[in-house]
Order: C-alpha cells, then structure tokens, then sequence
C-alpha cells in the first residue's frame, strides 16, 4: 500500500512540476531570426562608420539561436559574427559579434583583425574553432 501511495505522490509532484514550467522558461524567447543579417549590421553601424554604403560587410556564418557570449546577462537572441571593411577609412578589416533580438541589435563589440580583441574570442566560440 506504501509504494502505492508513493507512486501516486510522485506522479502528482511531477504532473504539477511539469505545468507550473512554461516552455519560454526552458527554451527562451529568441525572437526572430534575421533574414538579412547584413543589413541588421549595416544599420547598426551607419552612425559609426565613416562611409556605411561603400563598406563591404560579410557574414561569417548564419546567425543561430542563443545566449550574448561574453555579457553573461542571460537574454535570448540570434547571434552571429561578421568582417567589416571601410575602403576609404585606414582602419582596415574588424570582425564583429552581433546579438539581435526582433530586428535589433541588443549587444555588440568590434576589434581590428589582427588583433586579441573580445569580438575575436567571442567569434572563435561562435564559429567552434580554436
């Protein structure tokens, strides 16, 4: 009768666990995916880059689903690294970390390649290689 009663207190215990956790708790509100993750980044850079239409822009990978690396603040988003290059400008190549979240850019850093910058580290993690 005692492993009955058991069994029953278990199942009640974890029906009730199961229905109290929404799926968004678990998995996380990603948003969107970008479709043209090129221009998310052209339009957040037109204030910062001196010549933003003569830029060339590649993305290094399709964007995918998680958390900003490096921020540590545990919100949802598309991430995804890109090179940045202004003709005009002698900065050179930088790579990029982007996080987006709906369309909009929520988190980002930049570092001249080349260098041991956090984008860099970041987009090393990002891209699985070492």
């Amino acid at each position: 009768m005692k492993v009955i009663a058991r069994a029953i207190s278990a199942l009640v215990l974890l029906t009730g666990c199961a229905n109290s956790v929404p799926p968004d708790a678990v998995l996380g509100d990603f948003g969107t995916r970008p479709a043209d993750p090129e221009r998310v980044v052209r339009e957040y850079l037109a204030n910062q880059l001196r010549d933003p239409e003569a830029a060339f822009v590649h993305i290094l990978a399709p964007p995918i689903p998680g958390v900003p690396l490096g921020f540590g603040d545990g919100s949802f988003g598309w991430a995804f690294c890109a090179l940045v290059f202004e003709p005009h400008w002698s900065v050179g190549w930088r790579t990029y970390y982007f996080h987006v979240h709906e369309g909009r850019v929520t988190k980002s850093h930049g570092t001249r390649v080349g260098s041991n910058g956090q984008a860099k580290g970041t987009c090393r993690l990002l891209l699985g290689s070492a």
